[in-house]
């Protein structure tokens, strides 16, 4: 019951530095269509997230050509989100971050594993950039994660391509591997998956990037 007034307080304060730094001030909203789709609400007209949605557009309505704040927002569903936030003036320039590709992948692995401050044994870089294809940054941190936590808990001084392997079948199936699910839904986990494989030998990794930033 606070959406709206929790804007108001974020652009009082976002104007408030502005006007105090002399500098520019960002003004990030992660995860918009959490509230920005009207589709989402359940009071009806003029409901909570109705509120929220219309305090945002006031306040971006409301900048003037030397208001120092750039308003910055993020979404895994942009398709979700209402018209309103989309038209000029609003935000107005839209930006897709697609899959990483190998040398991010490399980075993105060189930075999670590396605070785990165990050394990766029995495997290259580039072998687990390979087994990483198609799977996002969060992805990578759990499965650097995952494989830190198995060589811990065996007491290794290292983490070896098992763990590793090992931490991307859990990442993929999400432990659907229990006992407690049945044939059937294992059977289509497994065709599921076989489809991503197949995926990526025919189309090779670019095109499969762009299949998943459109219909993942």
């Amino acid at each position: 019951g606070s959406g709206a007034e929790n804007i108001r307080n974020v652009f009082k304060g976002a104007k408030m530095l502005a006007d105090k730094s002399k500098k520019g001030v960002i003004v990030f909203i992660d995860e918009l269509d959490s509230f920005g789709s009207r589709d989402n609400h359940h009071g009806g007209a003029g409901g909570e997230e109705d509120r929220t949605i219309n305090q945002l557009l006031a306040e971006m309505s409301g900048f003037e050509d030397d208001t120092e704040i750039m308003v910055l927002a993020a979404t895994n569903y942009p398709e979700r989100l209402d018209d309103a936030l989309q038209r000029s003036g609003r935000f107005g320039r839209q930006i897709t971050i697609t899959y990483p590709d190998d040398e991010e992948r490399k980075n993105i692995i060189n930075q999670y594993f590396g605070k785990i401050k165990l050394p990766m044994k029995g495997c290259t870089l580039d072998q687990v950039a390979d087994l990483t294809k198609g799977m996002t940054p969060a992805d990578i941190k759990e499965i650097a994660n995952e494989s830190g936590i198995m060589s811990i808990r065996h007491k290794q001084s290292d983490i070896p391509l098992e763990n590793i392997n090992e931490a991307i079948n859990k990442a993929i199936t999400k432990d659907t591997r229990h006992p407690d699910k049945d044939a059937e839904f294992l059977a289509l986990v497994t065709a599921h998956e076989c489809g991503h494989v197949l995926a990526e030998v025919l189309y090779k990794n670019h095109i499969l990037q762009h299949l998943y930033a459109h219909f993942d």
